[in-house]
C-alpha cells in the first residue's frame, strides 16, 4: 500500500498523490528508529504521526493528553493558518510522544482518526 511521506496517510494501490498534501506517495514510510528523537525534561519524545491540518493534530493531541500521554506538537504552518499559504512545503503538523508510550499513543491516534472518517 502506498503512503504519504508527509501526513502518513495510507492509500489504495494505484493512487499516486496524497489528496491533502499534494505530494507523491511512497511504498514504505521510514522506520521510526531512524527518525528524530527529542529530549525535553528528561523525556525522550519520538514521532507518532504527522497531519496535514492543525485541527486534526490538535484533536489527537488533546485525546493523548486526556489519556495522560505528554505530547509535543511541531508544525511548518505559517502563522497557524492551517492553509499552507506562503510555505513551499505542504502543511505538516507532527505529534511526538514519549518513546515508552508510543504503542498506546498509536492506538488512541488511530481511534480518533477512524472516528473522524466515520
Amino acid at each position: 500500500m502506498p503512503f504519504c511521506p508527509s501526513c502518513e496517510s495510507e492509500y489504495i494501490e494505484g493512487t499516486l498523490r496524497c489528496e491533502d498534501c499534494e505530494v507523491e506517495l511512497v511504498e514504505e514510510l521510514p522506520d521510526t528508529d531512524e527518525q528524530e528523537r527529542v529530549v525535553e525534561d528528561d523525556v525522550e519524545f519520538v514521532h507518532l504521526r504527522a497531519y496535514s491540518t492543525s485541527i486534526q493534530a490538535e484533536m489527537v493531541a488533546e485525546a493523548l493528553e486526556n489519556a495522560g500521554i505528554p505530547t509535543m506538537v511541531r508544525s511548518n504552518e505559517m502563522f497557524g493558518s492551517g492553509t499552507g499559504l506562503g510555505t513551499i512545503a505542504p502543511p505538516r503538523v507532527e505529534i511526538m510522544v514519549p518513546d515508552d508510550r508510543i504503542s498506546e499513543a498509536e492506538e488512541i491516534a488511530d481511534h480518533i482518526m477512524d472516528s473522524m472518517d466515520a
